[in-house]
């Protein structure tokens, strides 16, 4: 009942329904359903960006993420930094995570040099020289022109 409620909810205020994100081949995107109008909500700053590359302080594992650099590309919400690569909290989703269970932290882990997310940056304050994305991993959604659309449209149905 409450799923479908939200899903009433969600139909009213985008003309259409909960989705999940076009995903590309990157193996560190959650495989969930998302909703544009909460992550909008939830991220002082949205943008546009592209993997550059990453850094880690010791051996990675969930409680000790890399530190990923991203070059924005374009600012849909929120502050912009002068900043030519924004430093990212890389939380590891749950199976990257649990892959460290039985292996070490190899490359393959991250994402390709180059691939485009769209980030929802929780707080535009750095902790610990790092921005962090709303819901960890799920705060880092594959580039498509459909998400982008998704997320314009939030933006743009709060500022009414």
């Amino acid at each position: 009942m409450k799923k479908s409620f939200v899903h009433f909810l969600v139909m009213i205020v985008f003309g259409a329904s909960l989705t999940e994100p076009a995903l590309g081949t990157e193996n560190d995107v959650p495989k969930q359903i998302w909703d544009p109008l909460k992550y909008v909500l939830n991220a002082e700053t949205i943008l546009i960006c592209e993997y550059r590359r990453y850094k880690s302080k010791g051996p990675v594992s969930s409680s000790n993420p890399p530190c990923a650099y991203f070059k924005s590309v374009k600012y849909l919400k929120g502050p912009q930094s002068p900043r030519l690569e924004l430093p990212i909290k890389f939380d590891l989703n749950k199976e990257c995570t649990k892959s460290l269970e039985t292996k070490s932290f190899d490359d393959s882990m991250m994402p390709t040099i180059g691939s485009k997310f769209i980030l929802f940056i929780e707080n535009s304050i750095q902790r610990d020289g790092m921005f962090e994305t709303y819901l960890g991993a799920s705060g880092r959604i594959p580039y498509t022109e459909q998400n982008n659309e998704l997320v314009k449209k939030a933006i743009q149905d709060l500022n009414r």
